[in-house]
């Protein structure tokens, strides 16, 4: 996998939520939450190598995808 070129902080309060969601998520759907936290660390990856073309991509995906 390539080194990444920029570094991304994620704020401690949205990590707690993503966190919280997620849980909340795998007790109603376990493949559902696997999937949410894949498209996260996929989305941070994702900022690593190229923050601008990311962003707008996830801000798509994020208009498109229903859990």
């Amino acid at each position: 996998m390539p080194k990444a070129k920029y570094s991304v902080s994620v704020d401690i309060a949205a990590k707690s939520k993503m966190a919280n969601h997620a849980r909340f998520l795998a007790n109603v759907s376990v493949p559902a939450a696997e999937r949410l936290r894949n498209a996260y660390y996929s989305a941070l990856k994702s900022l690593e190598m190229n923050p601008a073309t990311s962003a707008q991509k996830w801000a798509h995906w994020k208009r498109q995808t229903v859990i």
